[in-house]
């Protein structure tokens, strides 16, 4: 992703940010949809699934 997110006071670009952060940045520009999530990621959605659990991200927390 060419996009950028702030971080204290300098631009961060999203693909220098940890996996976690890119994938929550991604699920909130999908509006939590994980198979659009996955495309903007670049990966397949059993992918990011996989990550979500290796991650122990709680998706039930951004809705």
């Amino acid at each position: 992703m060419m996009e950028t997110t702030a971080a204290g006071s300098y631009t961060v670009p999203l693909e220098h940010m940890p996996i976690a952060d890119r994938i929550l940045a991604a699920l909130s520009k999908a509006g939590g949809n994980k198979a659009k999530a996955a495309r903007l990621l670049g990966m397949d959605r059993s992918t990011l699934y996989r990550k979500v659990r290796e991650l122990q991200i709680d998706l039930d927390t951004l809705q």
